[in-house]
């Protein structure tokens, strides 16, 4: 039996056992070791040397053989967990970080008149130029009653610019500065997919819907110095919750260039991904993906990969029906008339950019939160798949929250990965305001996991912070997919389509080498075996033996990277 969990011993011959000065060699044991190998093995001990893993199986059989030609150094784990670490597939990690840093914060569910006490102290005590903020509720406006969005703004400010993104990071809420610096006035256009929201006297009532939104941010900056800060934040951040690589949803190229800089300076501990980002405004020509290649192939290095990018086809479905649905949404007396959402880029021009990037070898995420972009989304993967056979390339599906059956069944076959989005498969107030305002029919088959997993759909999953997440905890993902509640929740007894919830084990498959596989690691980490980097974290109790609502209150002792404690939990 103890033979059946070891797997292999790397023994060095040409090293003398009567050699005296024997090289180190960490042995972890006393706990539950995690592997994530096809077979999905829990063994009792581990080997690490040199920044890999070599040796695995039981404890005493490694000690025995491995102590004749290793001075070994025993890593007690007191009956906790030890298994790989976290891969996050879709975060914004600078964007959280200069949001946390310098920005001003406040939750979705904030009430309006701690919202004002917040912006007025903030204003009175942060000197700078421009305020910006998030994150509200995408029913805030109804549910605080304010008629008057641009006006309840003004009332704090009217001369500093404020710019608030809402709970999806689609939309903005702005004050007359913030229209000013953007040049919106009541003779300003919609830009194609976008939408300035109007009072009954047809001027801008301060909300930016999708590409509306970028009349403004477009013109925000940010310096070197505050991305480096930022960079260094969201590391930080990371190895903290146990993530040792995780993809950026949306870079651009100053932030990449910086994140260069600061790992040929030796600062990064980590694997970043980064999705470069692509224009946001319509167009009507496919991308010049050169400069997109000379960026990835300048500042690609062990720890930082560019050949990522990333799309936006559609929006989302919450009250501002941005996302593209099969479906019409639901009217009311502030939408009374019927849309099924739009497409930011055109069937034909994303098929044509998608076999372009998939032809150099990009992995491609595609923001689609409705079942139609979906659907789009798809069909410009096979076109790609027509034109470059020989590609590889496994193109994400980013949220993939309303799927139809019929393309559900397609993504397998076109090795299409689910890039899903955990930490809103609960009750809580984006999911109130998206069941009220997608047709009914279409609400049982929001995030269908359960169905994705049954089809051998490659899963992934990221927290999606800021945009979603209040930070990148993974484990309130985790306890999301095997328990469909919120578990911030004081009642934990309400779930969101539970027949749709997972394994742990499934789960957890999800978190590091599904996420992997993603990011192309998948040969060198994402599972504990035998030759692979010694990537892995720690944890505060035995994973097995804990209650399922209680996931998201791991904590993680300790996580390494490349065999180097980049992070240990202080007493």
């Amino acid at each position: 039996m103890k033979n059946r969990f070891l797997y292999s011993l790397l023994i060095l011959c040409c090293i003398s056992c009567k050699k005296d000065n024997k090289p180190p060699l960490t042995i972890f044991h006393n706990g539950s070791i995690l592997t994530i190998n096809k077979q999905n093995d829990i063994v009792e001990a581990m080997a690490i040397r040199n920044k890999k893993i070599i040796a695995i199986g039981n404890y005493h059989i490694l000690k025995d053989s491995l102590q004749k030609i290793y001075s070994i150094k025993e890593v007690d784990l007191h009956q906790n967990t030890l298994m790989p670490g976290i891969y996050d597939s879709h975060s914004h990690p600078i964007t959280g970080a200069l949001k946390d840093l310098f920005q001003l914060n406040f939750e979705w569910d904030i009430p309006a008149d701690s919202l004002h006490k917040s912006m007025k102290h903030y204003i009175k005590h942060v000197n700078s130029e421009i305020v910006i903020g998030g994150a509200w509720a995408s029913d805030f406006f109804e549910k605080n009653q304010i008629d008057h969005p641009l006006r309840w703004l003004d009332a704090i400010n009217s001369t500093i610019p404020i710019l608030l993104a809402d709970d999806t990071g689609h939309n903005l809420w702005v004050n007359s500065a913030g229209l000013k610096m953007g040049n919106i006035n009541r003779d300003t256009p919609d830009p194609k997919n976008g939408r300035i929201e109007k009072d009954p006297q047809g001027n801008p009532n301060g909300v930016l819907h999708e590409n509306a939104s970028f009349l403004v941010l477009d013109k925000v900056t940010f310096t070197e110095e505050q991305y480096a800060k930022s960079i260094e934040y969201a590391q930080k951040q990371s190895l903290s919750y146990g993530i040792i690589a995780i993809k950026d949803a949306d870079a651009n190229k100053k932030s990449i260039e910086t994140m260069y800089k600061m790992d040929q300076a030796g600062a990064i501990n980590m694997f970043f991904a980064m999705c470069q980002s692509t224009p946001k405004m319509a167009r009507n020509h496919p991308l010049d993906i050169r400069s997109f290649v000379e960026t990835a192939k300048k500042n690609k290095t062990d720890n930082i990969d560019p050949y990522f990018i990333k799309f936006f086809l559609d929006g989302v479905p919450t009250s501002s029906r941005t996302a593209a649905m099969l479906c019409n949404y639901k009217t009311d007396h502030h939408h009374p008339t019927p849309t099924n959402g739009f497409l930011h880029i055109t069937p034909e021009l994303l098929q044509q950019d998608i076999a372009n990037f998939d032809k150099e070898q990009f992995i491609i995420k595609i923001h689609a939160a409705g079942d139609r972009s979906a659907r789009e989304a798809i069909n410009a993967v096979e076109y790609a798949r027509k034109n470059n056979p020989q590609s590889t390339q496994k193109h994400e599906l980013a949220h993939a929250s309303y799927i139809h059956e019929y393309d559900l069944l397609r993504m397998k076959t076109l090795n299409i990965a689910a890039d899903l989005s955990p930490y809103l498969w609960f009750p809580s107030p984006i999911i109130d305001n998206i069941l009220a305002t997608v047709c009914d029919e279409k609400n049982h088959d929001f995030w269908p996991i359960k169905n994705l997993v049954k089809h051998e759909v490659h899963c992934i999953a990221g927290s999606d912070w800021p945009s979603v997440a209040v930070n990148l905890n993974p484990w309130v993902g985790i306890e999301a997919m095997v328990t469909r509640k919120n578990p911030t929740a004081t009642n934990t007894t309400k779930a969101f389509w539970s027949e749709q919830k997972i394994p742990l084990s499934d789960a957890l498959r999800i978190f590091t080498i599904n996420g992997a596989i993603s990011m192309n690691k998948n040969h060198e980490s994402g599972s504990l075996e035998v030759g692979k980097n010694a990537d892995f974290i720690i944890l505060d109790q035995s994973i097995f033996d804990i209650d399922p609502d209680d996931i998201s209150e791991i904590k993680v002792l300790s996580t390494y990277y490349k065999g180097v404690e980049c992070h240990r939990l202080k007493p």
